[in-house]
């Protein structure tokens, strides 16, 4: 969970249980801030 908290950025999230309940998170990488739908994103 501490690599999915750094490498993702949850848009209005407080905790990681919270992202569950959320449909659009964002996460950093070198492109820079990118908008997903979903956490099944995750690799």
């Amino acid at each position: 969970m501490l690599d999915f908290a750094k490498q993702w950025y949850p848009v209005g999230i407080v905790s990681i249980d919270d992202l569950k309940q959320w449909v659009k998170v964002g996460y950093l990488d070198k492109q820079g801030f990118q908008e997903v739908t979903g956490i099944d994103y995750v690799e």
